[in-house]
């Protein structure tokens, strides 16, 4: 997966436009539970809601979820 298709896919997921790498993030309980359904369904790892609440930005979530973009 490429950075721009995860950006796209987050931004689906969450309903915010126009994200980047250093954009914050601060998500109520819904888009908590779209992050973690994403991450379980396109890079097969398990997130809990206190991994969510630790995230600030996408990029501490692509920490998080350890992804490399092709």
């Amino acid at each position: 997966m490429t950075k721009e298709i995860f950006l796209t896919k987050l931004e689906e997921v969450i309903e915010i436009e126009q994200l980047t790498e250093n954009s914050p993030l601060i998500l109520d309980s819904m888009q908590s539970l779209g992050i973690i359904v994403f991450v379980d369904e396109n890079f097969d790892k398990q997130l809990k809601t206190t991994d969510i609440r630790n995230i600030q930005s996408v990029s501490d979530l692509i920490e998080l979820i350890d992804v490399k973009f092709d």
